[in-house]
Formats: C-alpha cells, sequence, structure tokens
C-alpha cells in the first residue's frame, strides 16, 4: 500500500531484547526490522491485525522477548483473543488502530510478562471490565482519548503504580474499580465526565500520593471520599463544576498528608467561614481562576502549614487578613487579575501573616498608592503593582516596607512628576521595574534611596532626558543593569 504522507505515519515498533539476530526482511513484511544496541526495532506500518499476527509469529521463531511493541495507524477494529499470540512483550503501545472493542481476553498469553499498557484510540468504545485483572506483572496502565464509559476493574494488581484513563465518557468511579493496590501511587481519571467522587472509591489505595480528577463535571464529594489515605499529597480537582468550597474543604480534612490542592477553573463565587479548616498538612492551595467575590472572615482556619494561596483570576474586590485564623506560615499571596481598585482594599492586621514574603496584586484596577496603604507587611520581599492603572504615588509610599527586594510597577501609567521626591525610600531594594509606563526624564531623585539596586527595567517610556548624575546613589560594586529601549 502506497503511503500519502509518510512523515505523519506512525509505524508499528517492535524493540526485542535479541537471541539472535533480525529476522529476514521477507519473513516479516509488512515490517521492517533494525538492530539499536542490545535491541532489536521491528517497525510495521498501515497492516492489519492478520499479517501483525504473521510477522510476530515469524520474530518469534528468532527472538526470545519483546520490550516494546507499538502498533500505530493500523487498521484493527476489534482486538481479538490472544492479541499478541505467544510473543513475550513487555511494554505495549496502541494509538490509531481504529480500535473500537477489545476482547476480555486480548492479553491471554503475556500476563507473565507485560508490565506497562498504553491505548490512544479515539474511537474505543469498550474495555471488558475484567481484561486486566490478570496482568499480575502489571505497573502502568493508560488509556487517552477514548468513548469509553465503564472503568475497568483494577483488582490485586500488587505491582501497579499508575493508573490513567484521560479523556472518556466515564460518569462515575464505583467502590468496587479499584481495589487491593499497594503499589499504587499516581491515580488519574481527568477530562472525562465524572459527575460525583462517592465514598469508598479510594479507601483501598491507602499509599496512594497522587489523586487527579481535572476535567470533568464534578460537583458534589463525599465527606470519606478521601478516608484511609496514609500517603495522599497532592489532590487536583481543577476544571470541574464545583460550586462550594466548603465540601473539598471537608473532604480533604481526613487526609492527614496532603500537600496541595488544586481547585482552580471552578464556579465557587465565595468562600464561606469555615471553608478549609484543620487541614494540618496542607502547603499550597489554589483557587485561581473562579468567580470569588466574597471571602468570609475565617475561611481558612487553623492551616498551620499552608505557605501559598493563588487567588488569581477570580472577580475580588477587597481582600482582609481577617479571612486567616491561625494561618502562620503564610509566604506568598497572588491576587493577580482580579477586581481590586484601592490599596486600602487590601489589609493586613499586625501578625495575621508574619511571615509574609510574596504579594501579587497585578492586573487589577489599582489607580494610587496613598501614603500609609503599604504598611502591615513587615517581612514583605517581592510586591508585584504591574499591569494597573497606578498614576499617583504619595511621597514615602513605600516607606513601611524595610525588606522589600522587587518592586514590579511596569505597565502603569506614572510620569517623570509623579516620581519626582522620596517616593522609593527602600534601602534593601534589588530589583525596580519600571518600564511600559509614560517616564520622560531621569534624575538623581529617581534613585536616591536604592543604594542595594542591582536592576533597573526602564524599557518603553519614551524617554528624553537623562541626567549625568542619575546613577551617582548606586554602589559602585552593584552589579547594575538598565534596560532602555527608548535610546
Amino acid at each position: 500500500m502506497k503511503m500519502k504522507n509518510p512523515a505523519l505515519l506512525l509505524l508499528f515498533v517492535v524493540i526485542v531484547v535479541v537471541r539472535g539476530r533480525c529476522p529476514p526482511p521477507d519473513d516479516i513484511a509488512p515490517c521492517q526490522c533494525r538492530t539499536r544496541g542490545p535491541s532489536i526495532q521491528v517497525r510495521c506500518v498501515n497492516s492489519m491485525m492478520s499479517r501483525i499476527l504473521e510477522a510476530m509469529m515469524n520474530i518469534r521463531n528468532v527472538v526470545d522477548r519483546v520490550d516494546v511493541l507499538i502498533l500505530e495507524n493500523n487498521n484493527i477494529p476489534h482486538l481479538p483473543s490472544r492479541a499478541l499470540g505467544s510473543v513475550k512483550v513487555n511494554r505495549l503501545f496502541l494509538e490509531n488502530n481504529r480500535i473500537q472493542t477489545i476482547d476480555r481476553n486480548a492479553f491471554a498469553g503475556v500476563e507473565g510478562y507485560i508490565t506497562e499498557i498504553y491505548l490512544k484510540e479515539p474511537g474505543l468504545r469498550q474495555i471488558p471490565t475484567d481484561a486486566i485483572d490478570f496482568l499480575k506483572e502489571l505497573t502502568v496502565f493508560s488509556v487517552e482519548s477514548s468513548e469509553i464509559t465503564e472503568m475497568p476493574r483494577v483488582v490485586g494488581l500488587q505491582k501497579l503504580k499508575l493508573f490513567k484513563i484521560d479523556g472518556s465518557n466515564i460518569t462515575d468511579i464505583q467502590d468496587f474499580t479499584l481495589k487491593n493496590l499497594p503499589g499504587l501511587r499516581y491515580l488519574h481519571v481527568t477530562n472525562s465526565k465524572l459527575k460525583r467522587l462517592e465514598t469508598g472509591i479510594l479507601e483501598n489505595l491507602p499509599f496512594l500520593l497522587l489523586a487527579n480528577f481535572t476535567g470533568n463535571d464534578i460537583s458534589w464529594i463525599h465527606p470519606r471520599s478521601f478516608r484511609y489515605m496514609e500517603q495522599l499529597e497532592q489532590v487536583i480537582l481543577a476544571h470541574n463544576s464545583i460550586g462550594d468550597a466548603s465540601i473539598v474543604g471537608q473532604a480533604v480534612k481526613v487526609i492527614k498528608t496532603i500537600k496541595t490542592l488544586d481547585i482552580s477553573n471552578n464556579r465557587m463565587d465565595k468562600l464561606r467561614e469555615r471553608s478549609f479548616v484543620d487541614i494540618n498538612s496542607l502547603e499550597e492551595l489554589d483557587l485561581s481562576n473562579n468567580n470569588i467575590v466574597l471571602m468570609q472572615r475565617g475561611a481558612l482556619t487553623r492551616l498551620p502549614r499552608l505557605k501559598k494561596l493563588d487567588l488569581r483570576s477570580n472577580d475580588i474586590r477587597s481582600f482582609h487578613s481577617d479571612i486567616f485564623l491561625d494561618v502562620p506560615q503564610l509566604m506568598e499571596i497572588d491576587l493577580h487579575d482580579n477586581k481590586i481598585s484601592r490599596l486600602s482594599d487590601v489589609s493586613f492586621l499586625q501578625g495575621s501573616v508574619p511571615l509574609l514574603r510574596v504579594l501579587d496584586l497585578g492586573l487589577n484596577l489599582i489607580e494610587d498608592i496613598p501614603y500609609g496603604a503599604l504598611r502591615g507587611y513587615p517581612t514583605l520581599e517581592k510586591l508585584v503593582l504591574g499591569w494597573n492603572q497606578i498614576s499617583g504615588l504619595a511621597k514615602d509610599a513605600f516607606a513601611d516596607l524595610p525588606t522589600l527586594l522587587e518592586l514590579d510597577l511596569s505597565r502603569n501609567r506614572l510620569t517623570s512628576e509623579n516620581l519626582d521626591g522620596n517616593v522609593f525610600n527602600l534601602r534593601n531594594l534589588q530589583i525596580l521595574d519600571l518600564s511600559e509606563n509614560k517616564l520622560s526624564r531621569i534624575d538623581r531623585s529617581l534613585l536616591g534611596s536604592l543604594g542595594s539596586l542591582r536592576r533597573l527595567n526602564l524599557a518603553q517610556n519614551g524617554i528624553t532626558e537623562m541626567a549625568e548624575d542619575s546613577f551617582q546613589p548606586v554602589r559602585r560594586e552593584i552589579i547594575f543593569q538598565i534596560f532602555l529601549v527608548d535610546f
């Protein structure tokens, strides 16, 4: 058969551990064979199951074991019983072979050898529930871009480490689907149609590290969905239909080892009081890309290890530290791309977040920085105010930030007149970004109190005037970078 576009046609590849040498080409047609190091590769293209089986039989006469078998772009509507014949296959890849159904005994004959199975068959409608039950050496099972509606049953596979269904029509996970899998570490059921997480679906997976349910339609989670998790560190629920944050907080509270919780891109519009409470091991919480407008007092309570809170791309207009009750380790808050119009709408009581290092208020609606608006940040090291509409800076606007190392004021409306006087009283500042503003001149007053500055970005301002002594306040031994696209 003539190939229309060889560059786009992925081939059928067999990598084998050599018992002899490559079979004669005529014996394995329509396949091609070549050696690569200690292995042999056999490639076939645009073939059918009958011809592949014939080629495999001839390969079996020459070699002892197949390490990797890849079937791609063949015409195999149904993967039959004992599809691999008697060839000892270690890893199997099936991609774009027009497979619609798989026989329950398709992998019979390789149960003592096969360790990894990867399926990417967009037309696949069914995997028999017991199709992989007997593959005792299996460590990886992955199905991508399919039309299956039911999860295959996976019970008693002691060596299975990764189970992945990415892209399917599965609507639920039965409590008998995943059982007695002591080696399972990574579970992905993503880009499917799950609507709920019921109780018991994970309780037989005590050593799971990652549970990923991204891209489903989950709107409800049973409070005991994650019980008996002994090592679970990361739960991902991004891109679902969750409207109430508290159902997630309640469900993950029982996980004593969780470090990262991702609920981004859902439908939450508020954080109620005690939405997240007593999650003792949680370090990162991602609530970005929701519709959050309101955060009630004590929404985050007794999270003793929380270090990072991501609230990017919501509809937040004000943010006050009373949403935190006993969150002593918080170091980073990201409020990028919200609707905050005044810095006074972002306030922190002294001691509420004593270790805060990074605050991102970029891409909001802030117009000015009045004196005293930036109090309450005794340990802040990085402040992002880029992509706002700031045109006014009060004298000593940043005077209450003694530990600040990096300040981003790019893409605002600052003019040279706004920067007259001692506006940057920041003796430890090392990075200052003033790019894409409306500065026309630079003089000594700009850097008068910035003796530690290492990097200054003034690009795309339209600067036409620069005093000779503009940079004299900067210490000579400091590495100093200036970006002046205008000159």
